[in-house]
């Protein structure tokens, strides 16, 4: 049988209704006609239910369709598991199916259900239940989660969080920033090796190849920086060399549309070329001290050294960093930006890769591709949407609910107590002592 099998006839019905029209016709009040139709149910359904009714009586009879009663798990007790299951989600410990099933089985058998000799003699559930369940649960599906790391996880919590909201508060009434004054600087790679995209293939067929440039990419940094007004400036390009060479590097770049360059032996970014993203940023914001911003971003050991930091006073500029992993949920770069950024740019690789067959895609092709990927990615909707959604502008310190904090639940533990203890005087200074030692909290 099909999995999402769909019945021609309607079958169901209510069953307080069936109830009552099964006592209407044993009291001899109705017809079994006269009492289908009173009660909209079906004739021969009603014929059924009133025999069975005449041989084991009334009070013995579950008036619930049959597919409703051969439901191994209650609505009520489908509800709980799909309510756990989402919370598990939520702290980043989800179940995979078949966890899941086997799940449903223990959570059946300690609720004294009775279930099929094949969830017994396997441990776990069938397969059609668990996509029955599905079919009744919509607001759950099958996702491929996205690795993150523990010290993200843990370091989300309410008290890092409120105290970053607490010094943007502070940091916005004090200048009396408006949507114009706040910016979001972050760094992001691209290689020259693209992740390829979905092809049409036979079907059946094991190995589907695409053609890439190469075993291994050379890595640009690229540098974005975007406003809360839904600007966003033209990016910044780190390139694996020891000499900038503007014609080669930014090839296919206008002038005018002001982007800039920079190299570095690895393509990474450096406390040196920082100072040039910031002139960078400076010339294109025109900030001064009579015209302050703020710059939110996160704290790099190349972004807080002392020359980059005295050129921010010099230039009117505010830096706000981000806690420690916490800019997939802080950052609006990271929200709404880099995303749709990397899959446009991987599209165009793949786009110059089939229009150049033979040849390399070299790190001196980048620029181009990226000045489009980031156009079509840093639009005014995408920028805006990423500070609304950070609760940085409009500034929201109630914008993540309770369920976005349930990903440290794991990791979290009693704040430990600032006030002095006194030492017994009986103990020896000596000799190390464990009777004061507490055992740690549970988590």
């Amino acid at each position: 049988m099909p999995s999402k099998y769909k019945r021609l006839t309607d079958r169901t019905f209510c069953s307080a209704d069936m109830k009552v029209a099964t006592e209407d016709v044993l009291s001899g009040k109705y017809s079994y006609r006269k009492s289908a139709e009173e009660h909209n149910v079906k004739k021969s359904t009603l014929a059924l239910y009133v025999k069975k009714a005449k041989d084991v009586g009334i009070e013995n009879v579950s008036f619930s369709p049959h597919f409703v009663t051969c439901q191994v798990l209650s609505n009520e007790l489908e509800a709980s598991l799909a309510c756990y299951l989402k919370t598990c989600s939520n702290m980043y410990h989800g179940l995979t199916p078949k966890a899941t099933r086997r799940l449903a089985y223990e959570f059946a058998e300690k609720n004294h259900v009775k279930v099929p000799d094949s969830w017994k003699a396997n441990k776990l559930a069938g397969k059609d239940w668990f996509t029955g369940f599905l079919n009744r649960q919509p607001h759950l599906s099958i996702r491929t989660p996205e690795n993150t790391s523990l010290a993200r996880i843990s370091s989300f919590n309410k008290s890092t969080v409120g105290a970053f909201q607490a010094k943007l508060e502070e940091v916005l009434k004090r200048h009396e920033f408006t949507r114009s004054d706040i910016f979001n600087l972050d760094e992001t790679g691209v290689t020259t090796v693209q992740k390829t995209q979905k092809v049409v293939a036979t079907k059946g067929q094991h190995q589907v190849g695409k053609v890439t440039s190469r075993e291994r990419g050379q890595l640009v940094t690229q540098v974005g920086i975007i406003g809360a007004n839904g600007i966003a400036l033209p990016p910044v390009s780190v390139f694996p060399r020891k000499k900038f060479d503007k014609h080669r590097m930014l090839s296919g770049i206008p002038d005018e549309y002001g982007a800039t360059g920079l190299v570095h032996s690895s393509g990474w970014t450096t406390s040196d070329n920082f100072l040039r993203v910031l002139e960078h940023f400076v010339a294109h914001v025109r900030c001064s001290k009579e015209r302050q911003v703020i710059l939110i971003m996160d704290n790099h050991e190349s972004h807080l050294s002392v020359p980059a930091i005295d050129y921010c006073k010099e230039n009117g500029i505010t830096i706000l960093t981000l806690p420690p992993h916490t800019s997939n949920k802080l950052q609006p770069l990271d929200r709404t930006i880099f995303g749709p950024f990397k899959r446009y740019f991987n599209q165009g690789a793949d786009d110059w890769m089939l229009s150049h067959p033979g040849q390399t895609l070299s790190i001196y092709d980048l620029a181009a591709i990226c000045m489009i990927a980031w156009d079509r990615s840093a639009t005014p909707s995408n920028i805006k949407s990423g500070f609304r959604c950070t609760g940085i502008w409009p500034f929201d310190k109630n914008i993540f609910s309770e369920e976005d904090f349930l990903c440290s639940f794991v990791t979290d533990r009693i704040a430990p107590p600032t006030e002095n203890k006194v030492l017994e005087k009986n103990v020896d200074a000596s000799l190390p002592s464990t009777s004061s030692a507490q055992p740690l909290p549970k988590p």
